[in-house]
């Protein structure tokens, strides 16, 4: 019966138990104490076992055993003598089984978060480069073309406005057919991922260190100003965290994209009802018009967040003043 253990763990531990069963009724109490009858106490709890059990299994056999010891009656020693010889290796045996399965489970959990965040990385990793490279190049294109386009005589201008159609609808089905469904994969992993290094800081941590990331990149390029963070936000469920970071990240390449290197405004600010985030920088007269588009089509991915929160969205234009607004409630919950 051991040589099929191998093979069939589970279903001959439960031969084995039985056969350990009849041999103690109708011999000794040695078959209840055995290895091969342990063994399957083991396999049988690693697949059945409970924690809860195992700590009742566990009490049970120690207070028959104090029992045994410390009771004045007679009777009840005789009642109990050694049962609780025969129980203390069968719940040591079932306690085992059960941390082994807890502990495999454990460990394939990790693993399978693991592969689910190294997942999410390459995610976002994609997802910047579509969005902050390849959709910012192609609207820089369209409206240098349709800039070309207002200096070029008609037959030109027939040829030039096909490319830009093209290169509109190129855009429009990257952001429909791509980076819409990617970020909203991505957003779906970052929440279910709470456990992971992402997830374990606190969200004023968090905040404040993408503000630092994004002012060393604005300062490298020449910009003056520092990312401004007001409020508690360590109140703030995890979407509302990740909306925020979002929006640092969007506003701040926003300006380095399309700001001239001078002093710019950035700011979040946290009241007890609403998120509000400014965004204000100079831009010089030629990027003027591709910040007007932007406008409608660059922040596509930031403007969708938004609504879905049921905020809103705003734009201004002061001279060469670029300037959005951004307000979120904290008290509505997520439209889907």
């Amino acid at each position: 019966m051991l040589i099929a253990l191998p093979f069939y763990p589970f279903i001959t531990s439960f031969f084995i138990l039985a056969t350990c069963i009849v041999f103690y009724g109708s011999t000794d109490s040695y078959w209840l104490s055995s290895y091969p009858f342990l063994l399957s106490i083991t396999i049988i709890a690693f697949h059945w076992g409970k924690i809860a059990t195992s700590l009742i299994f566990i009490a049970a056999a120690q207070s028959l055993l104090i029992l045994e010891q410390i009771s004045p009656f007679v009777v009840i020693q005789t009642a109990i003598q050694g049962i609780p010889y025969i129980l203390q290796p069968i719940s040591m045996a079932w306690c085992v089984g059960t941390l082994l399965r807890y502990g495999l489970n454990q460990a394939r959990q990790q693993s399978i978060m693991q592969e689910k965040e190294a997942q999410r990385k390459n995610q976002l990793a994609l997802l910047h480069i579509l969005h902050d490279s390849i959709a910012n190049d192609l609207v820089y294109a369209i409206l240098e073309i349709r800039k070309l386009n207002s200096q070029s005589n008609e037959s030109q201008n027939n040829y030039l406005s096909s490319v830009t159609e093209t290169l509109e609808s190129v855009l429009e089905q990257l952001r429909s057919q791509v980076i819409l469904p990617l970020r909203e994969q991505v957003f779906q992993s970052e929440q279910c991922s709470s456990d992971i290094q992402i997830i374990q800081s606190t969200p004023a941590t968090r905040i404040r260190r993408t503000n630092l990331t994004i002012a060393r990149q604005l300062h490298e390029c020449g910009f003056k100003g520092h990312p401004q963070f007001i409020g508690d936000a360590n109140g703030l469920d995890t979407a509302h965290v990740l909306f925020i970071i979002n929006c640092i990240r969007e506003l701040g390449g926003n300006i380095l994209k399309h700001g001239s290197p001078e002093e710019y405004a950035l700011s979040v600010e946290i009241t007890d009802d609403s998120i509000i985030v400014l965004s204000s920088n100079r831009v010089s007269t030629d990027q003027m018009q591709m910040n007007q588009h932007q406008s409608d089509n660059g922040l596509t991915l930031l403007r969708n967040d938004i609504y879905s929160f049921g905020g809103f969205i705003s734009y201004a234009i002061d001279g060469n003043e670029w300037t959005i607004y951004i307000e979120v409630p904290t008290t509505t919950t997520q439209r889907s």
